[in-house]
């Protein structure tokens, strides 16, 4: 078998009219009509246009990027947080609960379920 049956070309889609096609176009036109301003005088302020807009787009788009992924690292460690905090509570609960019941055997096995009563007492 030959080389082209085994690898069939996968179809690609262009779009001609999404932003880096288009911003790459008249960055183009830009530098073209820097090199001959004169003749191209139009060309040359639509260009400028759009490659000032391009250029502010992807600034903004970054720095919005990067605001979003900040928050998203800050809501990701103050639900680690939130975790550790909870997972140490309810180890703290749980120790105090084991360390309760075993005052509460203990307290049993030593002679008496109340407070004794001594007639030595400041009361009587």
């Amino acid at each position: 078998m030959s080389r082209q049956q085994k690898d069939p070309k996968r179809d690609i889609e262009w779009n001609f009219y999404s932003f880096p096609v288009v911003w790459a176009f008249f960055v183009g036109a830009f530098i073209a009509t820097l090199l001959a301003p004169v003749v191209w005088f139009a060309v040359f302020f639509i260009s400028l246009f759009a490659v000032s807009f391009g250029v502010s787009h992807i600034f903004g788009h970054t720095l919005r990027k990067r605001s979003i992924e900040k928050r998203k690292q800050k809501a990701d460690e103050d639900e680690r947080e939130r975790r550790a905090l909870a997972a140490r509570v309810a180890n703290s609960q749980q120790g105090a609960a084991m360390s309760s019941n075993a005052r509460r055997r203990r307290r049993r096995g030593r002679g008496g379920s109340g407070p004794s009563v001594s007639s030595d007492s400041p009361e009587n």
